[in-house]
């Protein structure tokens, strides 16, 4: 297998991967803002804008969970702006976990987790894009 395609697979799996966790679970802070469905309770935004999931559940589903989605359809279809959307859509799950972390805690090793999927998103988007570019 030709290295780009190994690329744009990898990147689809881990794209469609994230996008199956964050679009639930965005969906269930949306239907559920109080946070009783989780292991958490609402007195972790005691030190933030937030006074309920609600905002967070939009931005975990629009934002995180459909950009994934999104960019795992580029990547597939190998649109021109896949490497770009892979960028974006790999800093905006960074930049997800710093945020919650922040507005938090520290409170599971998904939190890590994601963190490091976010940036392979961004390694391998920088790598498509550099083969697209010695490609042309």
């Amino acid at each position: 297998m030709h290295r780009s395609q190994l690329i744009h697979k990898i990147l689809i799996t881990i794209f469609i991967f994230v996008a199956i966790g964050a679009i639930p679970a965005g969906i269930g802070l949306i239907l559920k803002p109080d946070g009783s469905h989780l292991m958490f309770d609402i007195s972790m935004f005691r030190y933030s804008l937030f006074t309920d999931f609600l905002i967070p559940g939009l931005v975990l589903l629009i934002i995180v969970g459909f950009g994934q989605l999104y960019s795992a359809y580029l990547c597939w279809k190998r649109k021109r702006i896949a490497p770009a959307a892979g960028f974006v859509a790999g800093n905006i799950l960074i930049g997800w976990i710093v945020v919650q972390i922040m507005l938090i805690g520290y409170v599971s090793w998904m939190q890590p987790a994601f963190f490091v999927i976010g940036l392979t998103e961004v390694l391998l988007s920088l790598a498509m894009w550099k083969n697209n570019s010695a490609a042309s």
